[in-house]
């Protein structure tokens, strides 16, 4: 798409309508606008354009050519350049087969939006573009059209206006308007004389050699802070150093942000007991728990300006054992209280002193009274509580007339001293029920009474005067009653005792009564020795009246 010329065309009124291509929005052309408003006119430094055609057999638009109008029907050279080359000649080849030809130069030439979308940089920059009728694109490229999406590749530059147009282009003379040794068809930057075939390429976005790329293959040594590596050439401007670049990272030692040479920042450290904002958060210690223990558990200690402090454990107390009085660690809630004395022959409060509450251990006492009585000393009781005389009384006897109390009530020979005549014998009930004797001792007084059967009391009886004596009821009828003593005499010159019995006249025999504290002795029996016969009358009289 060609612009019409510019003001030097006075009377142009033709008007495009407003256009997008490849997504770059075109100006329009409006009377007094002129060709640099709408077309790009820089001269690339290689001369070279993408090649475009318009115009044709069948077109008939009119085309203005140096203040004249003719028509585009593309049977002629003619290029579309006003803008870059003014009211002039050029000569168009094409640089891969080395055809050319002279174009005579007519509008203003392609849009910006062309050249913008033909540089497939989002229209953020633009290629040049040299539009030519299509006799032009058939000879040197053999096709009749050509867009710039094809990019196919001219080489344009002025000529001298009086050079005959056509295909081939006609001679010219040599040009080397730089200096640089290289013909301008040979140069394809004739104005620059650092720019010719076989130049070092530099990093300034220029095709130095002529080869046609820009800043191919540029690379140089770089460095940073952290080391060396290379950089290349891109668009003029040396880009993408390989040198380890620094990090800005966190320095936690001041907690500041500083370049550090590494290929990643390294992570905060992590915060420790020290009263130091060790992970640069702004905080110093938080959060810092560990366990922590005492003899009695465990449990959880925080940090506090640098020293671990607060321990939840349970804390042992310093108690008194009362067992041993020593001070022990206890683990508990409090320390159980002193014991009361009890008496046990310990320390039982631990204030030095055995059994102090009770005053009279140890000291004599006595249980019982009368015969009974013991003696002892004041001792602990069995459960502590108190304390016992250790003395044990005897077990109270029958109450025998010896003047001592017998039975341990209190009372001494109660009822049993009845006045008698010493020998006297007399019958009595024994705890068990069964009979027994009582004797009249020397101090006229009865002994106890004791299971003794009188001797001879089973044998025949004895006789009397040279009878038997008839112990029947005659004996019953003779016999005392109460408490009256029996009295018998023996044949006279006769001795009634058993040989082992017998004793000088007047011995009494010596009878030994139950009894503590001694027995009462009896004298003789009736004042003769006589006392077996009576004695064997009375029980027999005893038993007769118990029929």
């Amino acid at each position: 798409m060609s612009a019409v010329p510019g003001p030097s065309e006075p009377n142009l009124e033709e008007v495009f309508g407003a256009l997008t291509v490849g997504g770059c929005e075109c100006k329009s052309w409006q009377p007094g606008v002129k060709c640099h408003e709408i077309t790009y006119s820089d001269i690339p430094p290689d001369n070279r354009y993408y090649v475009t055609t318009f115009g044709g057999p069948g077109d008939g638009q009119d085309m203005w050519i140096c203040g004249h109008k003719t028509t585009d029907n593309g049977s002629w050279p003619y290029a579309a350049g006003y803008a870059r080359f003014g009211c002039t000649k050029i000569k168009v080849i094409n640089p891969t087969n080395g055809k050319s030809c002279i174009a005579e130069v007519a509008d203003c030439g392609p849009n910006r939006c062309v050249e913008e979308a033909a540089c497939f940089c989002n229209c953020q920059g633009h290629q040049p573009i040299l539009d030519v009728s299509p006799f032009i694109t058939k000879y040197l490229f053999g096709i009749t059209s050509s867009g710039w999406s094809e990019k196919r590749e001219v080489i344009a530059y002025p000529v001298d206006p009086g050079t005959p147009i056509g295909c081939p282009g006609g001679p010219e003379p040599v040009q080397d308007k730089d200096g640089d040794g290289f013909p301008a068809t040979k140069d394809c930057n004739d104005s620059n004389a650092s720019i010719h075939p076989g130049a070092a390429e530099g990093c300034n976005a220029l095709d130095d050699d002529c080869d046609g790329q820009k800043d191919e293959d540029l690379t140089r040594p770089c460095s940073t802070s952290c080391g060396f590596g290379v950089e290349t050439c891109s668009q003029g401007q040396w880009t993408s150093c390989t040198a380890p670049q620094p990090r800005d990272c966190l320095n936690d030692q001041n907690c500041q942000v500083e370049p550090m040479c590494v290929a990643t920042c390294p992570a905060p450290p992590a915060e420790v007991c020290n009263g130091w904002d060790d992970d640069c958060d702004g905080q110093q210690d938080e959060d810092l728990e560990r366990p922590c223990s005492t003899v009695c558990g465990s449990g959880v200690e925080t940090c506090q300006a640098g020293e671990w402090s607060g321990c939840t454990a349970p804390e042992p107390s310093e108690c008194l054992n009362w067992a041993t009085c020593q001070v022990e660690v206890v683990c508990g809630l409090e320390c159980p209280p002193a014991p009361g004395e009890v008496c046990n022959g310990q320390d039982d409060d631990c204030d030095g002193e055995v059994d102090e509450d009770f005053p009279s251990l140890w000291t004599l006492c006595s249980a019982g009274q009368g015969e009974c009585l013991d003696f002892g000393f004041v001792r602990c009781s069995s459960d502590g509580s108190g304390t016992e005389c250790s003395a044990t009384p005897g077990e109270p006897a029958q109450e025998v007339c010896d003047g001592l109390d017998n039975d341990c009530d209190g009372q001494t020979d109660e009822g049993v001293c009845v006045a008698c005549q010493p020998g006297e014998v007399r019958l009595c009930t024994m705890p068990d029920g069964n009979l027994g004797i009582r004797v009249c001792g020397p101090l006229a007084v009865f002994g106890p009474c004791v299971a003794e059967e009188a001797p001879g009391a089973n044998e025949a009886q004895p006789e009397v005067g040279g009878e038997k004596t008839d112990l029947g009821a005659d004996a019953a009828e003779e016999a005392p009653s109460g408490d009256q003593g029996l009295e018998a005499e023996p044949p006279e010159g006769k001795d009634a005792r058993a040989p082992e019995e017998r004793r000088d006249p007047g011995e009494a025999p010596s009878i030994s009564t139950p009894g503590r504290g001694g027995g009462c002795s009896t004298g003789a029996v009736g004042g003769g020795g006589y006392w077996p016969l009576t004695l064997a009358l009375l029980v027999a009289f005893a038993r007769r009246r118990l029929r």
